[in-house]
């Protein structure tokens, strides 16, 4: 079954604060991430990179 995930990464943190938004699919047990032009602001991530 595939599953769709969102994911921050704390060490992708950009200039400006911005945190960029990947989506992790896993099917098989196999991950694979693919990056997205979205971008969170520190206002909507939790302290542990969780969106509100």
């Amino acid at each position: 079954m595939l599953t769709i995930n969102v994911e921050i990464k704390s060490d992708g943190k950009r200039l400006d604060g911005t945190y960029n938004v990947k989506l992790r699919f896993t099917l098989d047990r196999k991950m694979r991430r693919q990056g997205t032009s979205l971008f969170a602001t520190p206002s909507d991530l939790t302290k542990d990179l969780n969106f509100k």
